[in-house]
């Protein structure tokens, strides 16, 4: 496959996200009470679909640690190890770590730190500050920007550091996955809503599963 050039499955998901996304900006304007009670509500149906790509991610990842670490070098298991436990660990806390599903009772931990009476660590409040705004606005915004523009830049100027990268099969971004990542934060606050982040999280897993899929470096890990 050409570097910049989109296959057919790439071209329905993205196709998907937008328009999903473009339905809740719309949604947001017109029918507020719709778009906060059905679209982007807890449990509901953008929550639900977030579960699919993290779950994928997680699966591509152990499967690629099995297939070919031993393979391969330390580099390339912890790059996989750690996409394995980073996207199990989201799928985790967006279901509360089953507590959504099984219906059992919060700990009095959980009842007395967390913001919404759940067994998960990103509603915890530390210091007074939610911990979901410091590790998803303050922390991840700097990660994804070195991920999105420092890196591949950097893989495509630096022979030394593409090595490097190409050794542990990091997945690059590509170009166009690169504008869709761009497009889905952008989009994302069209909503002037807080409730906008549930289309952030849904459209942002979703292209980094993409990425995984498909990165630039591909043959890296065959």
């Amino acid at each position: 496959m050409q570097k910049n050039k989109i296959g057919g499955l790439e071209k329905i998901v993205l196709i998907i996200v937008f328009v999903l996304m473009v339905i809740g900006i719309i949604a947001a304007w017109v029918d507020k009470t719709w778009f906060l009670e059905s679209y982007v509500e807890e449990d509901g149906f953008i929550e639900d679909l977030t579960l699919v790509p993290l779950a994928i991610l997680t699966l591509t990842s152990l499967i690629l640690l099995v297939k070919y670490a031993r393979k391969k070098n330390i580099w390339f298991f912890l790059t996989y190890f750690f996409i394995a436990l980073g996207s199990f660990f989201v799928l985790g806390e967006e279901i509360s770590w089953g507590q959504r599903i099984f219906k059992f009772q919060t700990s009095e931990y959980f009842r007395e730190h967390n913001t919404q009476d759940e067994e998960n660590i990103h509603n915890l409040i530390v210091d007074g500050e939610k911990l979901n705004k410091i590790i998803f606005t303050d922390v991840l915004i700097a990660g994804v920007a070195i991920y999105l523009i420092v890196i591949p830049r950097l893989y495509n100027k630096k022979p030394g550091f593409k090595n490097f990268i190409d050794k542990a099969a990091f997945p690059v971004a590509r170009l166009y996955q690169i504008i869709g990542c761009l497009l889905v934060f952008g989009l994302s606050f069209l909503t002037f809503d807080s409730k906008g982040a549930e289309l952030l999280e849904f459209g942002s897993s979703t292209m980094f599963m993409l990425i995984v899929l498909n990165p630039l470096n591909k043959e890296a890990r065959a």
